[in-house]
């Protein structure tokens, strides 16, 4: 936070509290979110649905999405002593200190480092999952109802990977700065009454690699695999299974310039799923994309030609 900025001939605010002003509960997970999308901020509005929530944690738009780091430990905030100059051995306060905020997940994969390393792109922020339930985050000055993500400081966030020994967890770290203009009495959360959605529990979004293949005139099959997995195998990436519903995956005919019903789907193996659909004419282009919301993403796959 800059220096503060004084408006003179107001006096002085009232400080007395409440007999119970509430206080948010232990950190144990964190939703990160562009600033803005399009040119306009990004927010939750209280109350925080269950609906509102799969929506924001499966948005296909990753400008607007809210990727969640669950179950995370060692979680620190803490900023630094104020910035101040010393004359006539009297400490003047200038601003307030970095704050830094760092926290680690236990076993992670190491292609993890890919996806928490892209924050460093582009202008993000951060809420906070509290363990009761609640959601921490940023004051909306335009509207009480409304929480925003607390800014990151560009350039600060970096992880590192740590191994393993006899007596300690293999982990990964993560560390970032909070903006320096971020004000802390801009801290404000929900509530748990405020939060009927499942915070911690609801599944976040899950990167895939996919691919296709057109099986008859009226199913393609679709193999998803977890694009964070650090296993090689004869098998190949670990399997995304036990999603096998109809409205999780979508096909459009680029040749008719229409929407294709997926009418049932099968997982025949771990992993891969069968769409089935009305027969389409064939030589038809078809593209195969992961539904709006489908609690897992995928590159679309194009060139799919009906038979």
């Amino acid at each position: 936070m800059s220096a503060i900025s004084c408006t003179c001939g107001s006096g002085v605010n009232g400080f007395g509290l409440i007999d119970c002003f509430g206080k948010p509960s232990r950190v144990v997970g964190l939703g990160f979110q562009q600033l803005k999308s399009g040119g306009v901020d990004n927010y939750l509005t209280v109350p925080v649905a269950q609906a509102s929530w799969e929506g924001s944690l499966w948005n296909k738009d990753g400008s607007l999405r809210i990727s969640v780091l669950n179950d995370i430990k060692e979680y620190a905030s803490e900023r630094d002593d104020a910035i101040t100059e010393t004359i006539d051995d009297i400490d003047y306060y200038l601003k307030d200190g970095k704050k830094m905020i760092s926290f680690s997940v236990i076993g992670a994969p190491y292609k993890l480092k890919d996806f928490v390393d892209g924050l460093q792109c582009g202008r993000n922020g951060f809420y906070g999952i509290s363990e009761s339930n609640q959601l921490l985050g940023k004051r909306n000055d335009d509207n009480n109802a409304r929480i925003n993500p607390i800014p990151i400081q560009k350039g600060t966030l970096y992880s590192k990977m740590i191994d393993g020994t006899n007596s300690t967890f293999s982990k990964m770290m993560v560390t970032f700065q909070v903006d320096e203009r971020f004000n802390d009495a801009d801290f404000v959360y929900a509530p748990a009454s405020e939060v009927t959605a499942d915070l911690f529990y609801t599944e976040p979004m899950i990167q895939c690699n996919a691919s296709a293949t057109v099986d008859t005139s009226t199913t393609i099959s679709v193999t998803l695999t977890w694009a964070a997995s650090g296993v090689v195998s004869a098998n190949g990436l670990e399997k995304v299974t036990d999603f096998d519903t109809a409205s999780f995956f979508a096909i459009y005919n680029n040749t008719t310039a229409a929407s294709v019903t997926v009418a049932s789907i099968d997982e025949t193996t771990p992993g891969t799923y069968e769409l089935t659909f009305a027969a389409q004419t064939a030589g038809d282009d078809f593209t195969v994309s992961a539904g709006a919301l489908a609690p897992f993403d995928f590159e679309d796959i194009t060139g799919l030609v009906a038979l």
